[in-house]
Parts: C-alpha cells; structure tokens; sequence
C-alpha cells in the first residue's frame, strides 16, 4: 500500500494491525445487532400468531352465530400488548366483522392477505385463518407497531458501539505492545548496519532470537565477523609491504655508502701508487656509442 510507505515500520505494524481488528469487530458487531433485529421480529411474528390462533378459536362461535359483539370481546384481550394498535376479524367474504383500535389511533383495515405476516415501514401485520372443522370461517388481521423494536436496535448498536471503542482500545494496547516486541529487533538490527557502515567493525547484534529475525542477526553478525578479518588481512598486507619499502630504502641507502666508501679507498690507493682494490666500473653510465656522422 503506497499510503503506508512513509509510515515507519512499528507505526505500519499498528496501523495493520488496527485497521485488521476494527474490520473484524465491525463485522463481528454487523452480525450481532442483525442477528439479534432478526430474533426480535421473529419472537414478535410468533406471538402475534399465537395471539391470533387463540383469538380466531374464541372468535369461531361469534362468526357462526353472527354475535360482533363477542368477536369484539375476544379481541380486547390484545390490550395487554401496548404495541398493537389495531386488529379486526373479516367473515369468509372479505367484510369486517369486528374490530379493535387503540384508543385515539384511527386506524384502516387492509384488504385480506394471504401472506401470513409483512413488514411496512414502521409496523408488522399478521394475518391468520380462522377455521371451523377445518372450514374457513373468516380471518384475522392483526397491526403491531415497532416503535419498541427500533429503541431496542438502539440500545444494542450503542452498547455495540461502547464494545467496539473498548475492544479497540485494548487492541491498541495489545498492539503496540506486540509492535514493540516486533519492531525493537530490527530497529537494533538498522542502527548496527549503520555503525558498520560508518567503520565500526565491532558492532554486534545482540539478539538471541529463534525466529526469522534472529536468524537474520545471526547472519548479519557473521558477514560482520568475515568483514573483519578481511579488513585486518589487507591492513596487515599494507603494514608488511611498508615495512619492506622503508627496509628497501635503508638497504639502498646502505650501498651507496658503501660505494662511496670504496672509491675513496681507490682514491687513497691511486694517490698512494697502488692499483685500486675495487672495481667500480658497474658504477659509471655506459658510453654514448656512434654520433653525428662520419666523412666519407
């Protein structure tokens, strides 16, 4: 990622390793709430089935004996569900024959579905058969809000959110104690190549490591090691070929004298009327041999 090239090694490491943990706990924390969203409206669905079945068994006898009265009663008993704002029992016809709305919420009755439940917008409706030896006799509708359900979702996402900001703090702290752990190593590893680099063939890399980085050091101290003795080889070369110049300049130095010397003595022999002991015609430049020209 071109992004995180500037980035230094352990600030790379946490970035990864935070942008890895808050993408699994986003998605861990996702499927928690839909999953829980599901649960709850599916409890909800089969209650109010089961509210429906009940009430279409007490309803049976008020259908078949025409009494919307009773059918009426039996539906009084969703009260106890503040969330159900309206219900009604249609005759085999379609036709309303009884029904039950919260007070002061003026409410429509759909046309019979039939899916038995569905979801719109802000509410559920159920729909449910009512049947007398297994003769349908009429139907129930029942309309529950999901004003509760939506204050639910939002409790959960917030302590999902609390989870989340929590998990992430930790992680962060679990990470950057592992980056340290990771980093350090080769930190220590770059300054010794650095010291190396600068001359200091003493550096070492003090880590005991069994893993790729320690392998690395390992290495790294050995090619050090080689380094060394190569370097001391050619400074011992340099030292010997110094001292055989210097040996080199005091023997010549030496010769001469000692020719100097010699024709001092042949010197002394000459003056004296006695043949030179030495010869030092090895000394004298040679002879120039032809010339300009010759006559003919």
């Amino acid at each position: 990622m071109k992004w995180s090239e500037g980035l230094r090694f352990h600030t790379r490491v946490t970035v990864l390793t935070m942008a890895t943990a808050m993408v699994a706990l986003v998605l861990v924390t996702t499927s928690f709430v839909a999953y829980d969203v599901v649960s709850l409206r599916r409890l909800i669905v089969d209650r109010l089935a089961t509210d429906a079945e009940q009430i279409g068994t007490f309803s049976v006898a008020a259908i078949v004996f025409d009494s919307p009265t009773e059918a009426e009663t039996a539906l009084a008993v969703l009260e106890h569900q503040p969330m159900v704002t309206a219900a009604c029992i249609y005759v085999e016809d379609g036709t309303v024959f009884a029904t039950y709305t919260k007070a002061a919420v003026p409410q429509s009755f759909p046309e019979i579905e039939e899916l038995s439940h569905r979801f719109v917008g802000d509410h559920v409706e159920i729909f449910s058969a009512i049947r007398s030896d297994d003769q349908r006799v009429g139907t129930i509708y029942i309309r529950r809000e999901l004003t509760d359900v939506d204050e639910h979702v939002y409790r959960v996402i917030g302590l999902a959110v609390a989870v989340l900001l929590a998990s992430l703090a930790i992680t962060m702290l679990i990470a950057a104690r592992f980056q340290r752990h990771l980093t350090r190593p080769i930190e220590q590893l770059s300054q010794t190549i650095e010291a190396v680099g600068a001359g200091d063939l003493e550096a070492k890399v003090s880590i005991t490591r069994r893993d790729e980085i320690g392998q690395l050091a390992e290495t790294f101290n050995k090619m050090t090691d080689r380094l060394k003795q190569t370097t001391v080889s050619r400074d011992d070369l340099a030292h010997l070929n110094e001292e055989l110049a210097q040996f080199n300049r005091m023997a010549v130095g030496r010769e001469n004298r000692m020719i100097e010397l010699k024709r001092e003595v042949n010197s002394l022999a000459e003056a004296a009327g006695q043949s030179p002991p030495y010869d030092l015609s090895f000394t004298e430049e040679p002879a120039q041999v032809g010339g300009d020209g010759h006559d003919g």
